[in-house]
């Protein structure tokens, strides 16, 4: 046995304790204890809980509160909390707790399964979210207690604060409101702060992730001193509440009191990229609404990319002048300007640079982007193709046509000689060529990040 443990890898011993605790909370969960009505869970539906609750996706086919029993509802809760933590960070929290050291491999494991940059510390990290994950959950179970124990008495009331509480902060989207209207989730308390609050902070502070709250325990108030990760996640996560929730205010809701209205907008738009509990119906909103919703859930977890992508996109197909589509066009051109600023010159730097190594005219490309960049009405268009057309001795841009009308647009770089399909190559071979530097130095940035 040991032998078999020494073979394989980490992320093998990761994967093995994800399935068998899945494999444990489905026999459980089978268990006519685990039911209310005291028979057998079929496999298939013991299987897709436990599954969606280790993995805290909080896709259900059975009620949450009406068809699984107490003890029913405490396995799923304790499979929310080890996948929240993550299985090796459960486990290790048992070692710990049990005085028992943690040895090399152990740690290996730690640190891979909770994408530690190096070994060293990933204990105390693991301490950190430890702490950081009961307190947070503590906190939020006191603040919701009062609401749940006035509407279902003390005992209930403090199961359902410390079920919410473990359920939002891990992201599961489990509830147990199924008692007042089967998957009905939070839509009774779209009012009651001492619920809305509590629920969206924690979603929000479950989802930051354990290494932006270290960096924000550790720096503070210093925001430049977070890592680059950091300030991406806070920044895009701010973006990604403000926005759609002031599109849910003023597209949704209009009938209801100016709490409720306030509470419901920014609780959909907080709970559809990771969460899964809702304080309105969908199926009373808007398509449009649901479009939002639909495009939130599409973000997830990789909010930048996504974003990044689908401004890009909307820039594409509406961001040229049109009457009906004019001030979505205006939006999306200005959105997409703001996003590709930084990159936009960074691809500049790599061409120039990237010319000198397939020895191009680089002093040429560097020479044009200076004097010819700012030309475009766009703030972004004219830096890659004047250096592009400094290096290769030739002229870009010019006038263009537009559905059947020529658009006067500013030429870069000098007239030296025609254009020929070697261009073309020479300019794939530029892009491969930038795309190489531009990966070399984010590799680099890392690697400085990670000392």
């Amino acid at each position: 046995m040991r032998a078999f443990w020494k073979q394989i890898s980490t992320f093998q011993v990761i994967l093995l304790g994800f399935l068998a605790v899945i494999l444990l909370g489905s026999l459980l969960l089978m268990l006519p204890v685990s039911a209310s009505a005291g028979t057998v869970t079929s496999f298939p539906n013991a299987l897709f809980t436990a599954t969606s609750a280790v993995c805290v996706t909080g896709l259900i086919v059975q009620d949450t509160a009406t068809y699984w029993s107490e003890f029913g509802q405490a396995v799923i809760l304790l499979l929310i909390q080890i996948g929240g933590l993550g299985v090796i960070s459960a486990a290790s929290a048992i070692s710990l707790l049990a005085g028992r050291r943690i040895r090399l491999r152990q740690r290996s494991t730690i640190q891979e399964a909770i994408s530690a940059p190096q070994v060293g510390g990933v204990v105390r990290f693991t301490r950190f979210i430890l702490k950081f994950t009961f307190c947070a959950e503590l906190l939020g179970a006191l603040c919701m207690l009062p609401v749940f124990a006035k509407d279902f008495g003390l005992g209930k009331g403090i199961w359902y604060a410390v079920f919410h509480a473990v359920s939002a902060f891990c992201n599961a989207g489990f509830d147990l409101m199924g008692v007042r209207e089967p998957y009905s989730s939070l839509t009774s308390f779209v009012g009651e702060p001492l619920i809305n609050l509590p629920i969206m902070l924690l979603i929000l502070s479950g989802g930051l992730g354990f290494y932006t709250w270290n960096d924000i325990f550790t720096h503070r108030f210093r925001f430049s001193r977070y890592h680059m990760q950091s300030k991406i996640i806070l920044v895009m996560t701010a973006v990604l509440v403000v926005l759609p929730a002031a599109y849910f205010f003023f597209a949704e809701f209009s009938a209801w009191q100016p709490a409720q209205r306030i509470f419901a907008s920014l609780f959909q738009a907080i709970t559809p990229r990771t969460a899964g509990f809702n304080t309105a119906s969908f199926s009373a909103m808007k398509d449009g609404s649901i479009a939002m919703l639909i495009v939130l859930m599409l973000i997830g977890g990789a909010p930048l990319g996504m974003l990044y992508k689908a401004v890009n996109t909307l820039d594409s197909m509406v961001g040229y002048h049109n009457e009906k589509y004019e001030n979505l066009g205006k939006f999306s051109a200005k959105m997409d300007d703001i996003f590709n600023f930084i990159p936009a010159r960074l691809s500049a730097l790599c061409i120039i640079a990237g010319a000198g190594m397939l020895r191009l005219d680089n002093r040429s490309a560097l020479r044009i982007y200076r004097r010819d960049r700012n030309l475009h009405k766009s703030p972004n268009a004219g830096q890659t193709e004047s250096a592009c057309a400094g290096a290769l001795h030739i002229q870009l841009g010019g006038d263009a046509s537009y559905f059947g009308k020529t658009v006067r647009k500013a030429a870069f770089g000098d007239p030296l000689r025609r254009v020929n399909r070697t261009d073309i190559l020479a300019t794939i071979d530029l892009m491969n060529a930038a795309s190489v530097l531009a990966l070399a130095l984010c590799c680099a940035v890392r690697l400085t990040l990670q000392r």
